[in-house]
Formats: C-alpha cells, sequence, structure tokens
C-alpha cells in the first residue's frame, strides 16, 4: 500500500509539473510543432519508467539500457526545468513590473537555457570518472587494515556490466584486505541482470566481500538475489554478525537489514545475539540511522550509503532534511560515521555538487 501511495504522489507530481510546463511554454503559442514536441518528449520523460521492469523481463534482448538512459537525461531536464520555472521564472514574472527590459518571452528563454545548462553539467558529473577517496583512521589495535567500500551502485537501469567491470578493476588496484558492500547494489531481477556481475568473481580480498541489503534489493526480486549473491563471491548480514581476524584481532562485523522489510526489520540487538569480545567493531547499515545504538554497543566505525548526498543540484540542498549525516566522515561521540555518496548513481545519469566514489579506508 505505502509503496502504491509513493507511486501515485508521484505520478500526481509530473502531473502537475507537466500541466505547468505545458501552461508556461506551450498554451498559446501558434502551430502544432511545439505541442507535438511537447507530448513526446513527456512521454520519453515517464514512461520507460512504468513499463521498464515489465519489458526488460519479456524482451531480455532488447536494448533497454539505452532506452533508459535516454529517458532519465529527458526525465532530469524536465526536473530541471520546473525547479528553474519556480526559482527564477516566477521571481523574474514579478520583477516585470519594476524592470519593463523583462518579457515572458525572454524570462522563458532564459530559463530553458539554464536548465539546458544544468542538465549538460549534471550529465557531465555522472560521467566523469569513479572518484578514489582515501580515508585515514587512526586505530589503537589495527595498523594497515585496508577497507575498500562500495555503496549504491545501481545496476540494472542505464548501469550495467561495463560499469561493473570499471569498478572491479579500480577495486584490484586499491588491493583492499575487506570489500564492504552497503546496499543497493542492483536495481534489476537476477535472472536479468546476474551475468553482468561476472568479473566481480575475480575479486578476492583476504576477508571477503560482506554486504547488507539495501532499499532496492527489495524491489528487486529479493529471495533471488540471497541465492544470487554467494555466486558472486558476496557473503551477506541480515541482522546477524560475523568475526573475521586481521593481526591477531578480532573484528566484528554487523549488519542489519534495510527498513523496508516488512518481516525482518532492523535490529541490531538480533544481529548482536551472542557475539564474542571485539578488538574492532564495523557496523554496516545502509541507511546513515542507528548511529546511536551502535555506538552504545562499542562499535568503532559506522558505513553507510543510500543519500548519494542528493546526487544532483538542488536535492543536494533538502537532503540533510532527511538524514542527520549525508556525506563523508563525522564524528558521533566514540564512534566513526561516513557516509558514501556512492558508487553509482540512481534515476538521472546526472550528478551535480556530487561525485560518484570508491572509499578506500586505512587504519593505522
Amino acid at each position: 500500500m505505502a509503496r502504491f501511495l509513493f507511486y501515485l504522489m508521484a505520478v500526481a507530481i509530473l502531473v502537475l509539473g507537466y500541466y505547468a510546463i505545458y501552461v508556461r511554454f506551450i498554451k498559446g503559442e501558434k502551430g502544432k510543432g511545439r505541442r507535438i514536441l511537447f507530448f513526446l518528449f513527456a512521454i520519453l520523460g515517464t514512461l520507460p519508467s512504468f513499463l521498464f521492469r515489465g519489458l526488460s523481463y519479456q524482451f531480455p534482448l532488447f536494448p533497454w539500457s539505452k532506452l533508459m538512459f535516454t529517458h532519465y537525461i529527458v526525465f532530469g531536464f524536465w526536473v530541471y526545468l520546473v525547479y528553474l520555472l519556480i526559482f527564477v521564472g516566477f521571481p523574474l514574472d514579478f520583477c516585470r513590473r519594476f524592470w519593463k527590459v523583462l518579457t515572458q518571452k525572454r524570462i522563458n528563454r532564459l530559463v530553458i537555457l539554464l536548465a539546458c545548462l544544468f542538465t549538460a553539467a549534471a550529465f557531465w558529473g555522472a560521467q566523469r570518472e569513479l572518484a578514489i577517496k582515501k580515508v585515514s583512521l587512526k586505530s589503537d589495535v589495527l595498523h594497515g587494515l585496508r577497507i575498500v567500500q562500495l555503496s549504491d551502485i545501481h545496476i540494472g537501469h542505464s548501469l550495467r556490466q561495463e560499469f561493473v567491470e570499471s569498478i572491479v578493476r579500480k577495486v584490484k588496484e586499491l588491493k583492499p584486505h575487506l570489500l564492504i558492500i552497503t546496499g543497493d547494489l542492483v536495481d534489476a531481477p537476477s535472472s536479468v541482470i546476474l551475468n553482468d556481475f561476472e568479473a566481480f568473481k575475480s575479486l578476492k580480498p583476504e576477508l571477503g566481500i560482506w554486504a547488507v541489503l539495501g532499499n532496492h534489493e527489495y524491489y528487486s526480486g529479493l529471495e533471488d538475489w540471497k541465492k544470487s549473491f554467494p555466486s558472486l563471491g558476496i557473503k551477506l548480514l541480515i541482522n546477524e554478525h560475523a568475526v573475521i581476524r586481521f593481526q591477531e584481532k578480532n573484528i566484528l562485523l554487523a549488519g542489519v537489514t534495510d527498513m523496508r522489510d516488512p518481516l525482518d526489520f532492523p535490529d541490531l540487538e538480533k544481529a548482536m545475539k551472542d557475539a564474542p569480545p571485539f578488538d574492532y567493531g564495523i557496523f554496516l547499515n545502509h541507511r546513515p540511522d542507528m548511529y546511536r545504538e551502535a555506538e552504545a554497543k562499542g562499535f568503532n566505525l559506522q558505513l553507510s550509503g543510500h543519500t548519494h548526498g542528493g546526487q544532483f543540484f538542488p536535492a543536494t540542498l533538502f537532503v540533510h532534511l532527511a538524514h542527520d549525516f549525508v556525506s563523508g566522515l563525522y564524528d558521533y561521540k566514540r564512534m566513526k560515521i561516513y557516509v558514501s555518496e556512492g558508487t553509482g548513481y540512481w534515476g538521472p545519469p546526472m550528478r551535480l555538487g556530487t561525485r560518484s566514489e570508491i572509499t578506500l579506508f586505512q587504519l593505522d
């Protein structure tokens, strides 16, 4: 029911946005050319999102990723057009009372030009080479441990095998002892995209590959992915813990489910059940929350993702309203918290004000 309401709200917002654009830029204009172009762009900016899941499963050989890539660029342009209409167009309309040189046609052209520039800049931002963010952490008990974190890769729509292979190459260059994935690895069923992860099987970090579930695993056929992850060498922590040894020290890894799980809510108490004493504790949670409970349990480090740092402006301004921690390294009492901006992206292939990242932690 909640998911239905979410989609209903998203459709309502889309319809209102398209209507505002139509009234502002199309209605009253002579000729049918603009109307036809508007409706074609509206269809391309909306329908693929609703058709992709069903049709991609029925016709897997069709190049859906290319269609989705184009769709999301158009959708991103619509987002910027509506945003700039509200925050630039309407205020300039008010200024027309005092500044006669401003006409609605000139304002409209400015809004469209800015939308094109923002879209182009955000598109370029998403196509940039993956950033390797290096984070140094002090530890009294572990020295020389190298941890790589991947998060929010979102393989399935416009990101596919080639992107996975580029990630694998960079991870191998970093030579981590431990590889951690903090959710949202996939965005489609394993029957459609499992082969895209073939390169993942070549990753063999000394202490293994450990992961927790993100909300998008629940949208993508969770039970099938639970069966498929072990074939990629990925060990899931589902409200449970594991102990690994490094330099004769006990490292406790604990991971919880995503809050989207209707049957098994995130439960750190359950994850810590029968946990032995440990020298260093790492808490994995897709969302950057439950940090108070984790710190109280004695964890040294929490690794999270989910926020994408807002992914692209102007969402970067508002993401702080939803989360206490959004991007980068934070201190909470005795514990460090790191929130990844994401290795891939979700939805539009756009990043503005953020950067796709692979994170390397060096403990000394």
